[in-house]
């Protein structure tokens, strides 16, 4: 396993999250599949500003990369249009594995509501690529 320098992964890592979030704005969650690990797990958490240092879980803890799927595929089924941005992408790396926390603005149709928080993800170099390992979504708040 030859592991890419530092600047590759970090275009690798920044690569792997936009195309996260380009398969679920063009409601292709099965095209998310070769970005996880098997055991990956994915938490959605919303923030108190009265206490910032408790977010409170808003959905559970899914584990495994069919679990993942199947929770982001929940925007692909229906009549809502999720249309994520990212923003502020920060990479930190330490030999095969790698933490990385970004912001995230999701537009959604039809209600127009608009969302705003972050993530925080770890990755691993499994064998050939970066992959998730997981990923924890903060919601700051209804932006709309």
């Amino acid at each position: 396993m030859m592991l890419p320098g530092p600047l590759e992964s970090r275009a690798a890592i920044t690569d792997l999250i936009h195309r996260y979030a380009r398969n679920v704005r063009d409601r292709t969650p099965a095209a998310s599949a070769d970005l996880f690990v098997d055991d990956v797990s994915f938490e959605v958490r919303e923030l108190d500003f009265a206490d910032p240092s408790a977010p409170s879980r808003r959905r559970s803890i899914e584990m495994g990369k069919a679990a993942v799927l199947a929770h982001i595929g929940r925007s692909a089924d229906g009549a809502v249009r999720v249309c994520p941005t990212i923003t502020n992408v920060l990479i930190d790396i330490d030999g095969d594995a790698a933490r990385a926390n970004c912001l995230m603005t999701s537009r959604v149709w039809p209600s127009g509501q608009t969302l705003f928080g972050q993530y925080d993800d770890d990755f691993i170099y499994d064998g050939d690529r970066w992959r998730f390992r997981s990923r924890v979504y903060t919601i700051f708040g209804d932006a709309s």
